[in-house]
Protein backbone atom coordinates (compact mmCIF):
# COMPACT_ATOMS: atom_id res chain seq x y z
CA UNK A 1 0.00 0.00 0.00
CA UNK A 2 1.37 3.72 -0.93
CA UNK A 3 1.88 6.45 1.57
CA UNK A 4 -0.32 9.48 0.81
CA UNK A 5 1.32 12.27 -1.00
CA UNK A 6 2.80 14.96 1.12
CA UNK A 7 1.38 18.30 -0.50
CA UNK A 8 3.89 20.21 -1.71
CA UNK A 9 3.34 24.23 -2.37
CA UNK A 10 5.16 25.90 -5.30
CA UNK A 11 5.87 29.30 -5.24
CA UNK A 12 7.77 31.33 -8.39
CA UNK A 13 6.85 33.50 -10.87
CA UNK A 14 8.12 31.71 -13.98
CA UNK A 15 5.71 28.94 -15.05
CA UNK A 16 8.84 27.07 -16.38
CA UNK A 17 10.60 26.83 -12.92
CA UNK A 18 7.42 25.51 -11.69
CA UNK A 19 6.74 23.13 -14.34
CA UNK A 20 10.52 21.83 -13.65
CA UNK A 21 9.95 22.06 -10.29
CA UNK A 22 7.50 19.07 -10.72
CA UNK A 23 8.93 17.28 -13.10
CA UNK A 24 11.95 16.78 -10.78
CA UNK A 25 10.43 16.01 -7.91
CA UNK A 26 8.09 13.25 -9.45
CA UNK A 27 4.54 11.43 -8.42
CA UNK A 28 5.80 11.60 -5.00
CA UNK A 29 4.20 14.52 -3.94
CA UNK A 30 0.58 16.15 -4.16
CA UNK A 31 1.27 19.90 -5.55
CA UNK A 32 -0.46 23.01 -6.20
CA UNK A 33 1.35 26.03 -7.64
CA UNK A 34 1.38 29.85 -7.03
CA UNK A 35 2.74 32.65 -9.16
CA UNK A 36 2.27 35.32 -6.56
CA UNK A 37 2.80 35.81 -2.83
CA UNK A 38 -0.68 36.99 -2.23
CA UNK A 39 -1.84 32.93 -4.33
CA UNK A 40 0.49 31.12 -1.69
CA UNK A 41 -0.97 32.79 1.24
CA UNK A 42 -4.55 32.14 0.26
CA UNK A 43 -3.18 28.40 -0.65
CA UNK A 44 -2.24 27.84 3.15
CA UNK A 45 -5.29 29.37 4.45
CA UNK A 46 -7.69 26.67 2.70
CA UNK A 47 -5.24 23.54 3.23
CA UNK A 48 -2.54 22.37 4.79
CA UNK A 49 0.66 21.58 3.33
CA UNK A 50 3.58 19.59 4.41
CA UNK A 51 6.44 21.90 2.54
CA UNK A 52 6.68 25.06 0.63
CA UNK A 53 9.48 25.56 -2.28
CA UNK A 54 9.51 30.02 -2.30
CA UNK A 55 11.40 31.80 -4.88
CA UNK A 56 13.25 34.68 -2.88
CA UNK A 57 12.57 37.01 -5.75
CA UNK A 58 9.00 37.46 -6.01
CA UNK A 59 6.49 40.10 -7.42
CA UNK A 60 5.04 42.46 -4.62
CA UNK A 61 5.96 40.79 -1.44
CA UNK A 62 9.18 39.12 -1.39
CA UNK A 63 10.13 35.43 -0.86
CA UNK A 64 11.39 36.26 2.80
CA UNK A 65 7.88 38.19 3.64
CA UNK A 66 6.22 34.95 2.12
CA UNK A 67 8.40 32.82 4.58
CA UNK A 68 7.91 34.94 7.36
CA UNK A 69 4.53 34.84 7.27
CA UNK A 70 3.97 30.75 7.10
CA UNK A 71 6.42 30.04 9.80
CA UNK A 72 4.07 32.95 11.78
CA UNK A 73 0.83 31.16 10.78
CA UNK A 74 1.35 27.60 9.40
CA UNK A 75 4.56 26.61 11.76
CA UNK A 76 3.68 22.87 10.46
CA UNK A 77 4.75 23.68 7.29
CA UNK A 78 8.69 23.49 6.21
CA UNK A 79 9.45 26.32 3.70
CA UNK A 80 12.37 25.42 1.31
CA UNK A 81 13.54 28.81 0.01
CA UNK A 82 15.23 28.71 -3.78
CA UNK A 83 17.84 31.83 -4.43
CA UNK A 84 19.55 33.09 -7.72
CA UNK A 85 22.89 32.07 -6.45
CA UNK A 86 25.20 31.09 -3.76
CA UNK A 87 24.39 34.26 -1.97
CA UNK A 88 25.43 33.77 1.48
CA UNK A 89 23.44 37.29 3.04
CA UNK A 90 20.34 36.14 1.65
CA UNK A 91 20.59 32.44 2.78
CA UNK A 92 21.79 33.07 6.74
CA UNK A 93 18.11 35.59 6.81
CA UNK A 94 16.17 32.86 5.46
CA UNK A 95 17.40 30.43 7.92
CA UNK A 96 17.07 32.88 10.94
CA UNK A 97 13.31 33.49 9.45
CA UNK A 98 12.72 29.76 10.31
CA UNK A 99 13.86 28.07 6.57
CA UNK A 100 13.88 24.58 6.69
CA UNK A 101 16.96 24.73 3.96
CA UNK A 102 17.54 26.97 0.71
CA UNK A 103 18.96 26.03 -2.34
CA UNK A 104 20.51 27.43 -5.15
CA UNK A 105 19.37 28.11 -8.74
CA UNK A 106 20.06 25.71 -11.20
CA UNK A 107 19.39 23.25 -8.36
CA UNK A 108 21.43 19.66 -7.90
CA UNK A 109 18.44 16.96 -8.88
CA UNK A 110 19.75 14.70 -6.24
CA UNK A 111 20.17 17.57 -3.53
CA UNK A 112 16.52 19.21 -4.57
CA UNK A 113 14.79 15.27 -3.36
CA UNK A 114 16.70 14.83 -0.62
CA UNK A 115 15.95 17.95 0.62
CA UNK A 116 12.33 18.07 0.19
CA UNK A 117 11.73 14.23 1.26
CA UNK A 118 13.27 15.06 4.81
CA UNK A 119 11.27 18.46 5.17
CA UNK A 120 8.09 16.70 4.09
CA UNK A 121 9.41 13.68 7.13
CA UNK A 122 9.70 16.52 9.51
CA UNK A 123 6.37 18.41 8.67
CA UNK A 124 4.88 14.65 9.26
CA UNK A 125 6.53 14.39 12.62
CA UNK A 126 5.69 17.96 13.95
CA UNK A 127 2.33 17.57 13.10
CA UNK A 128 1.80 14.07 15.81
CA UNK A 129 4.15 15.59 18.01
CA UNK A 130 1.02 18.46 18.02
CA UNK A 131 -1.64 16.20 18.27
CA UNK A 132 0.20 14.60 21.09
CA UNK A 133 0.33 18.12 23.26
CA UNK A 134 -3.17 18.59 22.22
CA UNK A 135 -4.22 15.11 24.02
CA UNK A 136 -5.55 13.66 20.56
CA UNK A 137 -4.91 10.56 19.89
CA UNK A 138 -1.40 9.41 18.98
CA UNK A 139 -1.36 7.37 15.32
CA UNK A 140 -2.05 4.06 15.92
CA UNK A 141 -3.49 4.33 19.85
CA UNK A 142 -7.61 4.80 19.00
CA UNK A 143 -8.77 1.34 21.10
CA UNK A 144 -11.43 -0.52 20.86
CA UNK A 145 -12.80 -2.27 24.14
CA UNK A 146 -14.17 -5.56 25.06
CA UNK A 147 -12.90 -9.10 25.52
CA UNK A 148 -15.70 -10.70 23.81
CA UNK A 149 -15.09 -12.93 20.34
CA UNK A 150 -17.20 -10.21 18.67
CA UNK A 151 -14.98 -7.74 19.36
CA UNK A 152 -11.69 -9.77 19.21
CA UNK A 153 -12.84 -10.75 15.30
CA UNK A 154 -13.19 -7.20 14.67
CA UNK A 155 -9.97 -6.44 15.90
CA UNK A 156 -8.41 -8.70 13.57
CA UNK A 157 -10.57 -7.29 10.67
CA UNK A 158 -9.73 -3.06 11.62
CA UNK A 159 -5.69 -4.51 10.88
CA UNK A 160 -6.52 -6.28 7.92
CA UNK A 161 -8.32 -3.39 6.22
CA UNK A 162 -6.17 -0.70 7.60
CA UNK A 163 -3.30 -2.24 5.66
CA UNK A 164 -4.56 -1.18 2.51
CA UNK A 165 -6.19 1.58 1.16
CA UNK A 166 -9.39 0.31 0.11
CA UNK A 167 -12.92 1.75 0.50
CA UNK A 168 -14.37 0.66 3.41
CA UNK A 169 -18.02 0.33 4.54
CA UNK A 170 -19.35 0.51 7.91
CA UNK A 171 -22.21 -0.65 9.19
CA UNK A 172 -24.48 -1.30 12.17
CA UNK A 173 -27.15 -0.01 14.96
CA UNK A 174 -27.10 3.15 15.72
CA UNK A 175 -24.58 4.11 18.40
CA UNK A 176 -22.30 0.97 18.08
CA UNK A 177 -19.59 2.84 17.52
CA UNK A 178 -18.88 3.37 13.84
CA UNK A 179 -16.82 6.07 13.84
CA UNK A 180 -14.82 4.82 16.15
CA UNK A 181 -14.03 2.25 13.95
CA UNK A 182 -13.34 4.11 11.66
CA UNK A 183 -10.78 6.30 13.65
CA UNK A 184 -9.29 3.31 14.51
CA UNK A 185 -9.13 2.13 10.93
CA UNK A 186 -6.97 5.28 10.10
CA UNK A 187 -5.23 5.23 13.11
CA UNK A 188 -3.72 2.17 12.19
CA UNK A 189 -2.99 3.11 8.52
CA UNK A 190 -0.31 4.48 6.53
CA UNK A 191 -2.46 7.88 6.45
CA UNK A 192 -2.15 8.20 10.13
CA UNK A 193 -0.19 11.35 10.31
CA UNK A 194 -2.19 13.22 7.97
CA UNK A 195 -6.19 14.37 9.08
CA UNK A 196 -9.21 12.34 9.52
CA UNK A 197 -12.20 14.56 8.37
CA UNK A 198 -15.41 13.34 9.48
CA UNK A 199 -18.89 14.67 7.95
CA UNK A 200 -22.41 13.39 9.06
CA UNK A 201 -23.97 13.37 5.97
CA UNK A 202 -27.80 13.26 7.68
CA UNK A 203 -27.01 16.56 9.47
CA UNK A 204 -26.01 18.88 6.50
CA UNK A 205 -28.84 21.05 4.41
CA UNK A 206 -29.46 18.73 1.20
CA UNK A 207 -28.63 22.40 -1.23
CA UNK A 208 -25.30 22.52 1.07
CA UNK A 209 -24.18 19.21 0.64
CA UNK A 210 -22.37 19.60 -2.47
CA UNK A 211 -20.23 22.55 -1.07
CA UNK A 212 -19.31 20.62 2.03
CA UNK A 213 -18.24 17.74 0.18
CA UNK A 214 -16.30 19.36 -2.71
CA UNK A 215 -16.23 23.22 -1.92
CA UNK A 216 -17.42 26.44 -3.50
CA UNK A 217 -15.57 29.88 -5.58
CA UNK A 218 -16.65 33.07 -3.51
CA UNK A 219 -20.18 34.05 -5.58
CA UNK A 220 -20.96 30.54 -6.70
CA UNK A 221 -24.28 31.32 -4.98
CA UNK A 222 -26.13 33.67 -2.83
CA UNK A 223 -24.22 33.23 0.51
CA UNK A 224 -20.74 32.69 -0.41
CA UNK A 225 -19.48 35.48 0.43
CA UNK A 226 -15.83 33.68 0.47
CA UNK A 227 -13.75 30.73 -1.41
CA UNK A 228 -14.18 27.68 0.94
CA UNK A 229 -12.74 24.08 0.06
CA UNK A 230 -14.80 21.28 0.29
CA UNK A 231 -13.95 18.12 2.77
CA UNK A 232 -12.17 16.27 0.31
CA UNK A 233 -9.56 19.11 -0.58
CA UNK A 234 -9.20 19.42 3.32
CA UNK A 235 -8.57 15.92 3.86
CA UNK A 236 -6.43 15.51 1.18
CA UNK A 237 -3.31 12.97 2.10
CA UNK A 238 -5.36 11.65 4.94
CA UNK A 239 -9.05 9.52 5.43
CA UNK A 240 -12.20 11.51 4.92
CA UNK A 241 -15.25 9.43 6.73
CA UNK A 242 -18.82 9.94 5.30
CA UNK A 243 -21.27 9.10 7.76
CA UNK A 244 -24.52 8.08 7.01
CA UNK A 245 -24.05 8.18 3.72
CA UNK A 246 -27.53 6.83 3.03
CA UNK A 247 -28.74 10.31 3.92
CA UNK A 248 -26.59 11.80 0.39
CA UNK A 249 -29.14 13.34 -1.80
CA UNK A 250 -29.27 11.83 -5.33
CA UNK A 251 -27.76 15.14 -7.08
CA UNK A 252 -24.89 14.58 -4.52
CA UNK A 253 -24.43 11.15 -4.86
CA UNK A 254 -23.59 11.31 -8.81
CA UNK A 255 -21.08 13.81 -8.23
CA UNK A 256 -20.24 11.85 -4.99
CA UNK A 257 -19.60 8.62 -7.35
CA UNK A 258 -17.35 10.67 -10.65
CA UNK A 259 -15.19 12.05 -7.43
CA UNK A 260 -14.36 8.41 -5.86
CA UNK A 261 -13.53 7.20 -9.72
CA UNK A 262 -11.40 10.69 -11.20
CA UNK A 263 -9.76 11.61 -7.92
CA UNK A 264 -10.11 15.19 -8.17
CA UNK A 265 -13.20 17.84 -7.41
CA UNK A 266 -14.20 20.80 -9.38
CA UNK A 267 -15.80 23.59 -6.64
CA UNK A 268 -18.83 24.64 -7.14
CA UNK A 269 -18.62 28.00 -9.25
CA UNK A 270 -15.27 26.83 -10.78
CA UNK A 271 -13.67 25.05 -13.39
CA UNK A 272 -10.67 24.34 -12.61
CA UNK A 273 -9.78 20.36 -11.45
CA UNK A 274 -8.26 19.82 -8.17
CA UNK A 275 -6.69 16.36 -7.79
CA UNK A 276 -7.47 15.01 -4.33
CA UNK A 277 -5.46 12.05 -2.54
CA UNK A 278 -8.23 10.66 0.24
CA UNK A 279 -9.23 7.34 1.46
CA UNK A 280 -12.72 7.19 2.03
CA UNK A 281 -14.60 5.30 4.42
CA UNK A 282 -18.01 5.45 4.57
CA UNK A 283 -20.92 4.40 7.08
CA UNK A 284 -24.34 3.13 7.47
CA UNK A 285 -27.22 1.91 10.10
CA UNK A 286 -29.88 1.22 7.36
CA UNK A 287 -29.50 -1.64 4.73
CA UNK A 288 -28.38 0.31 1.22
CA UNK A 289 -28.79 -2.52 -0.85
CA UNK A 290 -31.78 -2.33 0.41
CA UNK A 291 -32.07 1.48 -0.76
CA UNK A 292 -30.58 0.40 -4.04
CA UNK A 293 -33.48 -1.82 -4.71
CA UNK A 294 -36.09 0.81 -3.88
CA UNK A 295 -34.44 3.15 -6.31
CA UNK A 296 -33.53 5.65 -3.42
CA UNK A 297 -29.43 5.13 -3.35
CA UNK A 298 -27.52 4.53 -6.88
CA UNK A 299 -26.08 1.15 -7.40
CA UNK A 300 -23.40 2.34 -9.15
CA UNK A 301 -22.47 4.57 -6.08
CA UNK A 302 -23.14 1.47 -3.43
CA UNK A 303 -20.87 -0.73 -5.70
CA UNK A 304 -17.71 2.09 -5.28
CA UNK A 305 -18.43 2.20 -1.50
CA UNK A 306 -18.93 -1.34 -0.42
CA UNK A 307 -15.38 -2.31 -1.18
CA UNK A 308 -14.33 -4.17 1.92
CA UNK A 309 -17.34 -4.54 4.25
CA UNK A 310 -17.18 -3.87 7.96
CA UNK A 311 -20.16 -5.17 10.27
CA UNK A 312 -20.54 -4.07 14.13
CA UNK A 313 -21.85 -6.17 16.21
CA UNK A 314 -24.26 -4.78 18.67
CA UNK A 315 -23.77 -4.33 22.54
CA UNK A 316 -26.72 -7.25 23.05
CA UNK A 317 -24.55 -9.71 21.16
CA UNK A 318 -21.17 -9.13 22.77
CA UNK A 319 -21.58 -10.75 26.17
CA UNK A 320 -19.66 -9.23 29.16
CA UNK A 321 -18.18 -6.04 27.14
CA UNK A 322 -21.03 -4.15 28.54
CA UNK A 323 -19.85 -4.49 31.99
CA UNK A 324 -16.63 -3.87 31.32
CA UNK A 325 -17.62 -1.01 29.14
CA UNK A 326 -19.44 0.48 31.72
CA UNK A 327 -16.70 0.12 34.61
CA UNK A 328 -14.34 2.13 32.00
CA UNK A 329 -16.72 5.02 31.04
CA UNK A 330 -17.43 5.29 35.33
CA UNK A 331 -13.59 5.86 35.55
CA UNK A 332 -13.44 8.73 32.58
CA UNK A 333 -16.36 10.62 34.14
CA UNK A 334 -14.85 10.51 37.77
CA UNK A 335 -11.58 11.20 36.44
CA UNK A 336 -13.19 14.40 34.55
CA UNK A 337 -15.12 15.75 36.96
CA UNK A 338 -12.25 15.21 39.73
CA UNK A 339 -14.25 13.05 41.93
CA UNK A 340 -12.96 9.71 43.65
CA UNK A 341 -14.81 6.50 41.87
CA UNK A 342 -17.62 6.10 43.12
CA UNK A 343 -19.11 2.11 44.56
CA UNK A 344 -22.00 0.75 42.64
CA UNK A 345 -24.96 -1.54 44.33
CA UNK A 346 -25.47 -5.17 43.32
CA UNK A 347 -29.01 -3.67 42.35
CA UNK A 348 -27.68 -1.51 39.52
CA UNK A 349 -25.07 -4.00 37.93
CA UNK A 350 -28.10 -6.79 38.06
CA UNK A 351 -30.13 -4.10 36.21
CA UNK A 352 -27.42 -3.46 33.83
CA UNK A 353 -26.02 -7.13 33.06
CA UNK A 354 -30.26 -7.86 32.08
CA UNK A 355 -30.77 -4.48 29.81
CA UNK A 356 -30.32 -5.18 26.38
CA UNK A 357 -29.06 -1.41 25.90
CA UNK A 358 -31.44 -0.76 22.21
CA UNK A 359 -29.38 2.56 22.05
CA UNK A 360 -25.77 0.25 22.16
CA UNK A 361 -22.60 1.96 23.69
CA UNK A 362 -23.82 5.49 22.86
CA UNK A 363 -26.68 4.83 25.51
CA UNK A 364 -24.36 2.90 27.75
CA UNK A 365 -22.30 6.11 28.14
CA UNK A 366 -24.79 8.15 28.34
CA UNK A 367 -26.09 6.23 31.01
CA UNK A 368 -23.23 6.26 33.34
CA UNK A 369 -22.86 10.20 32.72
CA UNK A 370 -26.49 10.47 34.27
CA UNK A 371 -25.87 7.75 36.82
CA UNK A 372 -22.77 9.89 37.85
CA UNK A 373 -24.66 12.77 38.44
CA UNK A 374 -27.55 11.53 40.57
CA UNK A 375 -25.31 9.11 42.55
CA UNK A 376 -26.00 9.88 46.49
CA UNK A 377 -22.82 10.87 47.87
CA UNK A 378 -20.17 8.03 46.48
CA UNK A 379 -23.18 5.60 45.79
CA UNK A 380 -24.82 4.70 42.76
CA UNK A 381 -27.68 3.10 44.02
CA UNK A 382 -31.24 1.84 41.98
CA UNK A 383 -32.74 4.80 42.71
CA UNK A 384 -30.40 6.51 40.51
CA UNK A 385 -31.72 3.88 37.58
CA UNK A 386 -34.36 4.60 34.86
CA UNK A 387 -37.77 2.59 35.96
CA UNK A 388 -37.90 0.14 33.28
CA UNK A 389 -34.15 -0.86 33.85
CA UNK A 390 -35.70 -1.72 37.18
CA UNK A 391 -38.79 -3.55 36.32
CA UNK A 392 -36.45 -6.05 33.92
CA UNK A 393 -33.95 -5.87 36.65
CA UNK A 394 -36.54 -7.21 39.21
CA UNK A 395 -37.58 -10.26 36.23
CA UNK A 396 -37.33 -13.97 37.24
CA UNK A 397 -35.23 -16.52 35.85
CA UNK A 398 -39.00 -17.75 34.16
CA UNK A 399 -39.61 -14.16 33.06
CA UNK A 400 -42.45 -13.60 35.32
CA UNK A 401 -42.28 -10.07 37.00
CA UNK A 402 -42.82 -10.03 40.46
CA UNK A 403 -45.46 -6.93 40.84
CA UNK A 404 -45.22 -6.03 44.53
CA UNK A 405 -40.99 -6.15 44.33
CA UNK A 406 -41.71 -3.57 41.43
CA UNK A 407 -44.09 -1.75 42.83
CA UNK A 408 -42.00 -1.28 45.99
CA UNK A 409 -38.95 -0.32 44.15
CA UNK A 410 -40.57 1.73 41.86
CA UNK A 411 -41.96 3.73 45.11
CA UNK A 412 -38.18 3.69 46.98
CA UNK A 413 -37.17 5.49 44.02
CA UNK A 414 -39.94 7.91 43.33
CA UNK A 415 -39.29 9.10 47.02
CA UNK A 416 -36.08 9.19 47.44
CA UNK A 417 -35.86 11.31 44.31
CA UNK A 418 -38.64 13.77 45.67
CA UNK A 419 -36.82 14.05 49.22
CA UNK A 420 -33.37 15.03 46.70
CA UNK A 421 -35.60 17.63 45.01
CA UNK A 422 -36.89 19.48 48.40
CA UNK A 423 -33.94 18.91 50.13
CA UNK A 424 -35.79 16.62 52.79
CA UNK A 425 -38.91 18.77 53.13
CA UNK A 426 -41.14 15.66 54.36
CA UNK A 427 -44.14 18.27 53.60
CA UNK A 428 -43.15 19.49 49.91
CA UNK A 429 -42.24 15.61 48.90
CA UNK A 430 -45.37 14.39 49.92
CA UNK A 431 -47.12 17.20 48.01
CA UNK A 432 -44.79 16.48 44.63
CA UNK A 433 -45.93 12.49 45.31
CA UNK A 434 -49.67 13.74 45.21
CA UNK A 435 -49.95 11.49 48.77
CA UNK A 436 -50.57 12.75 52.28
CA UNK A 437 -47.65 13.24 54.76
CA UNK A 438 -48.23 10.42 56.83
CA UNK A 439 -48.40 8.11 53.83
CA UNK A 440 -44.89 9.71 52.96
CA UNK A 441 -43.48 8.98 56.55
CA UNK A 442 -45.13 5.34 56.71
CA UNK A 443 -42.85 4.59 53.40
CA UNK A 444 -39.64 5.97 54.87
CA UNK A 445 -40.02 4.00 57.61
CA UNK A 446 -40.80 0.79 55.98
CA UNK A 447 -37.59 1.18 52.74
CA UNK A 448 -35.41 2.22 55.89
CA UNK A 449 -35.04 5.66 53.48
CA UNK A 450 -33.76 8.80 55.50
CA UNK A 451 -36.39 11.19 57.11
CA UNK A 452 -35.58 14.16 55.81
CA UNK A 453 -36.39 17.39 58.20
CA UNK A 454 -39.78 17.11 59.59
CA UNK A 455 -40.85 20.99 59.47
CA UNK A 456 -41.61 23.19 56.48
CA UNK A 457 -38.79 25.72 56.63
CA UNK A 458 -37.63 26.49 53.36
CA UNK A 459 -34.47 25.46 52.85
CA UNK A 460 -33.08 28.51 50.78
CA UNK A 461 -35.07 31.29 52.85
CA UNK A 462 -32.28 32.14 55.22
CA UNK A 463 -29.61 32.62 52.38
CA UNK A 464 -32.29 34.89 50.55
Amino acid sequence: MAAPKPAVLLIDDETGVLEALEEALGDAYFFQRCTTADQALEALDLRPFSVAICDVNLPGQSGESVLAAVKSRWPGTEVIMVTGGRDLQTAVRCMRLGAYDYIPKPWHLEELRTVVARAAEKAGLVRENAMLRQGLPAPGSVELLGSSAAMHSLRQLIAKVAAHDNVVLITGESGTGKEMVARAIHAASVRRRERFVAIGCGSVPSDLVESELFGHERGAFSSAYSTRIGKFEYASGGTLFLDDVAALPMSAQAKLLRVLQEREVTRLGSNRVIPVDVRVLSSSNVDLAALVRAGQFRDDLYWRLSGVPVALPPLRDRGDDAMELFHHFLGQVAARYNQPLPEVTEGVLRALKRHTFPGNVRELAHLVETLFVLREGDLIGSSTLPVQMVLKAETRGDDSLNLREAVQEFEKQAIQRALGKTLGNQKRAAELLGIHRNTLLGKISEYGLRRGRGDDTDPGAEAE
